[in-house]
C-alpha cells in the first residue's frame, strides 16, 4: 500500500472546496446586490468616523482526530458476549474553553457609506488527557500505531497545543433598509498564522524497575491568506438597544507543514536511558483551507457629550476551520514498505464573546 493523500487528492474533496471558495465570491456579490435593491436614501443616519473595539473571547476549542487509546470495549473472541456493565471508551484530546482576545477597528471612508476595517484574533490552546491501569492490568489499548507497538499499556497520554493567530481586513459598506435595521455587506482578505502540537506518550510497566516509554511527537505550521466576505446585521429595538449578528465565508491558499517523529525510551529505576528514533517523516504542501464563522449577540450603545458612542455587545461566535488538523498516520511500517496517510480533520471553535468600543 502507499501514500494516500486525502487533502484535496480526490475529485470530490477538491470539487468541495473549489465550491467553498466560488461561494466567497458569489456571497458578497449578492448581499450587495441584494441591498442596493432595498438600499433606503432618505434615512437620516450617520456612520461614525472611527469604531475601536476590543474583544474578550472565551471559547471552546474542539481539534477533531486526536483519538489515542481504547479502554476495553472488545469481547475476548466471536462466541464470547461482553458483560451488560462492560463499557469500553475511546480516548481523545477532548475538548475545553480557553481564554483569548481580538481587538478591531472600522474606518469611514466618506464616500456612499463605505468603511474600511480590521481585526486581529489571538487564542492559545491547550488539552492535555491521561488514563493509566495498574501494574499487570490490561485492556488499556493505543490507538496510534508506533514503531515497536506497544499493546496493552498502563499509561496513555496525550498532549494537544496550539498558537491560532488570524487577521481580517477589507472594506464593507453599510446599507440602511430601514431606520431601525443596517446591513452591511463587507469583503476582503483574512490571513493567518498558526501552530500545531500533538503530542502522544505510551508507557507500559515491563517488571517493577524497567518501564518501556514510546513518544509519537507530531508538529503542523500552517500560513496562508484568502478571500473573505460576508455581512453583518443589526436591528434596533431601541436607540441603545439592537440585535446583531453576521457570518463570513473564507478560502485561504496556504502552506502547510506537518512533521512525526517517534522515539522509544526505557526508563530502569525511573531514570530514562537514550532516546532511540524509530520514526522521521515530514511533509509540505499547498492547500485550499476553507472557513465559516457566524456570531449572533445584544448590543447595547450609548451616546456621550454629543460626539462619541460607547457600546458593549454580548454574543456567540463559532468558527470552523476546515481540514487543518492533518497528522501523519503510520499503519504497520516497515524499513521496505510505505504503509503510511495522512488525514484532514476541523478545527472548531464557539463560545462567548464579550465586546466593548467606541466611535467618534
Amino acid at each position: 500500500m502507499g501514500k494516500v493523500n486525502l487533502n484535496g487528492g480526490s475529485l470530490s474533496t477538491l470539487f468541495n472546496k473549489w465550491v467553498f471558495g466560488a461561494c466567497t465570491l458569489l456571497m458578497v456579490f449578492g448581499s450587495f446586490a441584494s441591498a442596493s435593491a432595498n438600499y433606503d436614501p432618505c434615512c437620516d443616519c450617520e456612520m461614525n468616523k472611527f469604531s475601536l473595539y476590543a474583544d474578550f473571547i472565551y471559547w471552546q476549542v474542539n481539534p477533531e482526530g486526536t483519538e489515542f487509546a481504547r479502554i476495553s470495549g472488545i469481547s475476548a473472541g466471536a462466541t464470547t458476549n461482553l458483560e451488560d456493565d462492560e463499557h469500553g471508551r475511546i480516548l481523545s484530546a477532548g475538548c475545553e474553553f480557553q481564554p483569548g482576545f481580538r481587538i478591531g477597528g472600522i474606518f469611514d471612508l466618506g464616500c456612499c457609506d463605505w468603511d474600511a476595517y480590521a481585526q486581529y484574533t489571538f487564542l492559545v490552546e491547550r488539552l492535555t488527557n491521561t488514563s493509566t491501569t495498574e501494574f499487570g492490568e490490561s485492556g488499556l489499548v493505543p490507538l496510534i500505531f508506533n514503531q515497536g507497538g506497544l499493546a496493552d499499556v498502563n499509561l496513555a497520554k496525550a498532549d494537544w497545543q496550539s498558537d491560532f493567530n488570524a487577521l481580517d481586513f477589507g472594506w464593507g459598506r453599510t446599507f440602511y433598509i430601514h431606520c431601525c435595521y443596517k446591513f452591511r455587506p463587507h469583503f476582503g482578505f483574512k490571513a493567518t498564522w498558526q501552530e500545531y502540537k500533538y503530542d502522544v506518550t505510551y508507557e507500559r510497566i515491563n517488571t517493577t524497575t524497567v518501564t518501556t516509554c514510546d513518544r509519537i511527537l507530531r508538529h503542523t505550521d500552517l500560513d496562508g491568506i484568502g478571500l473573505r466576505s460576508g455581512f453583518d446585521a443589526s436591528w434596533d429595538f431601541s436607540p441603545c438597544l439592537s440585535v446583531v449578528g453576521g457570518m463570513a465565508f473564507s478560502t485561504l491558499y496556504s502552506d502547510l507543514s506537518t512533521d512525526r517523529t517517534d522515539l522509544r525510551i526505557t526508563i530502569t529505576d525511573g531514570v530514562p536511558g537514550p532516546a532511540t528514533k524509530n520514526l522521521e517523516l515530514k511533509e509540505c504542501h499547498c492547500v485550499l483551507v476553507p472557513v465559516l464563522e457566524l456570531m449572533a449577540g445584544i448590543q447595547f450603545s450609548k451616546e456621550l457629550c454629543d460626539c462619541y458612542r460607547a457600546f458593549v455587545l454580548v454574543g456567540y461566535e463559532a468558527q470552523v476551520w476546515y481540514g487543518v488538523g492533518q497528522y501523519i498516520q503510520v499503519q504497520n511500517l516497515s524499513a521496505n514498505e510505505n504503509n503510511w496517510t495522512w488525514g484532514h480533520e476541523n478545527l472548531t471553535f464557539h463560545g462567548l464573546v464579550l465586546r466593548a468600543g467606541v466611535g467618534y
